[in-house]
C-alpha cells in the first residue's frame, strides 16, 4: 500500500507471468471498501506488459517499479 494524505494505492504483487482480472479480486474488494481514499489499484507481475484489468485496476511489470 502506497498511502499519501488523502489517498491510498493499493499494491499486490503476484509470481505469475501472466496478469489475469481473476488476480486482481482483492484489489477489486478493498476498492469497494474505501471508495473514497482508493480509487484505483496495482498488480505487479512477472510480465512484460502494462495491461488494465478492469477500469479500476492496472497490471504493471515488477520490473518496471525496481
Amino acid at each position: 500500500m502506497i498511502e499519501s494524505k488523502s489517498r491510498l494505492l493499493p499494491v499486490e504483487v503476484k509470481a505469475t507471468p501472466r496478469a489475469r482480472l481473476e488476480e486482481a479480486r482483492s484489489l477489486e474488494s478493498f476498492l469497494d471498501e474505501h471508495p473514497r481514499s482508493a480509487r484505483v489499484g496495482l498488480l505487479l507481475y512477472g510480465g512484460n506488459e502494462v495491461i488494465p484489468l478492469s477500469r479500476r485496476v492496472l497490471a504493471a511489470p515488477v520490473g518496471a517499479m525496481l
